[in-house]
């Protein structure tokens, strides 16, 4: 009798897969609304359980795994210091992205940027986007001094001294935009970028009495209204919003202020917030995330420029935000680096990433652990994940647990194959669709899915909402 059910189910599955391959088999039936799950894949995690490392070896170059957890793919694409992996004349024992708030992809992520430090060279290499196998040395030198344009993916914006310049891959040229004759240098204070449509930046000066924030208009080539500090305040740092409408001046965690592009002061926001980004929420309206703390508990929030508003969007301690996600806003990438034994209060997110959606409803991707040994006096260490543009890939650095801190390697987690980031049905999803078939299943994974009128139950009814959107 058990042999016979087993069979049953065997031909069962198997006719599932025939007749489907048959009937939808090079056709294209449609695409799923944006934010809606579609049954035979991965679903990736979103509870509040809090799950301990699962103390995975490390993978070695260029090689993936399933995280057991979070059912996300992982690449390691960093080699090992001291050899050639790949190509590169010499792998240094820290080599990893710049920082969360900087896009490591290009525009249309056919390329990405590795810092390749510390005995490494060259430095910085250019790897190839998606298979990341080593393309070039980057003849552009400053740690913090460069930035991919977001909307072309063949040029990068550096400065130097008192020069913004742009570099052009195709004709591998560095061209002036604009010198800054009356400063000596130009700043981005480590966290500056460009707009959204790249056009706009913001930029900090000094001399021996005052501090001056602008805008450059990249576009124009030209420079706005100046706002003169006098050193004896705090430390401001200039940085222009999303839009390019705004320009945020930190002075500390207790004193954010915001001004318009021509350097009008506007508001000084009401919630304390650190180690933010800047961003477009799903209403197109200029916000900051981060972390609020001190007195917000270490919670993620939003707060819009355009009058303060605040929105809680993730629990927890937080360390880092990204929004480099440009073509999926309304979403922030978040890492999480406090560990459980030493912060039992701050569940549930324990050296994890994960991806929230920013309108308040606590929507809660759980991505990975970023297996990380805790150093408070090594920054290099630190995990600072970062989005890809369509916000379906994500760069972390990770050290695998070593007690040493050594050596800092970039990983990136992929969720294509993942819903709700893939956006049809193929024969993967088939596969998985044919093993749930008749089975009966429950929230919170509904038979990962596959249940799509979550009556208990994979069947027919669940099989022509699959082939709804079949695409392989």
């Amino acid at each position: 009798m058990a042999i016979f059910k087993v069979y049953t189910e065997v031909v069962t599955k198997s006719l599932i897969i025939l007749t489907l391959s048959v009937v939808f088999c090079g056709s294209s039936m449609g695409q799923v609304p944006s934010g809606q799950l579609l049954p035979g894949s991965r679903v990736l995690i979103d509870d509040t359980t809090v799950y301990h490392d699962a103390n995975i070896p490390k993978p070695g170059y260029l090689q993936s795994f399933i995280d057991p957890i979070f059912r996300t793919k992982i690449t390691r694409i960093t080699g090992d210091p001291g050899t050639n992996q790949g190509g590169v004349t010499v792998w240094g024992t820290d080599a990893r992205h710049h920082y969360s708030l900087d896009q490591a992809w290009n525009a249309d992520m056919s390329m990405l940027i590795i810092s390749n430090k510390e005995g490494g060279s060259p430095s910085p290499i250019v790897l190839n986007g998606e298979t990341y196998q080593f393309l070039r040395g980057l003849p552009i030198s400053g740690y913090y001094d460069y930035r991919w344009h977001p909307t072309d993916p063949k040029v990068i914006i550096s400065i130097s001294g008192n020069k913004i310049k742009r570099y052009n891959f195709d004709t591998n040229t560095d061209v002036v935009l604009h010198t800054f004759s009356e400063y000596s240098s130009i700043d981005w204070c480590s966290k500056g970028k460009l707009s959204w449509d790249g056009k706009r930046t913001a930029f900090r000066s000094s001399d021996s009495l005052n501090y001056y924030a602008y805008v450059y208009d990249i576009e124009t080539d030209t420079k706005g209204a100046v706002l003169t500090m006098a050193k004896d305040t705090p430390e401001p740092k200039p940085y222009i919003s999303a839009s390019g409408k705004y320009v945020i001046v930190y002075r500390s965690d207790t004193d954010t202020r915001v001004y318009d592009a021509n350097m009008t002061y506007i508001m000084e926001l009401p919630y304390n917030i650190s180690h933010y980004d800047y961003a477009l929420d799903a209403n197109g309206d200029d916000v900051i995330v981060g972390t609020y703390k001190p007195s917000g508990g270490g919670v993620v929030i939003t707060q819009r420029l355009r009058d303060g508003h605040m929105t809680t969007i993730a629990p927890g301690y937080s360390s880092h935000t990204s929004c480099t996600n440009i073509r999926r806003p309304g979403w922030a990438y978040i890492t999480y680096m406090t560990d459980w034994s030493s912060y039992p209060s701050y569940q549930p997110y324990y050296m994890e990433i994960v991806v929230a959606k920013m309108d308040g409803s606590g929507e809660v991707h759980r991505l990975s652990h970023i297996r990380h040994v805790d150093s408070d006096s090594d920054y290099e260490t630190e995990a600072h994940a970062s989005a890809s543009p369509d916000g379906k890939r994500v760069i972390f650095a990770s050290t695998w647990n070593e007690a040493d801190g050594r050596p800092v390697q970039a990983y990136v987690i992929d969720l294509r194959d993942l819903r709700p980031y893939k956006e049809y049905t193929d024969f993967t999803d088939l596969s998985i669709f044919a093993d749930w078939w008749l089975n009966s299943c429950t929230t919170p994974s509904w038979c990962e899915g596959c249940d799509t009128d979550q009556d208990t139950n994979v069947n027919l009814l669940d099989f022509t909402v699959f082939a709804d959107y079949w695409n392989p």
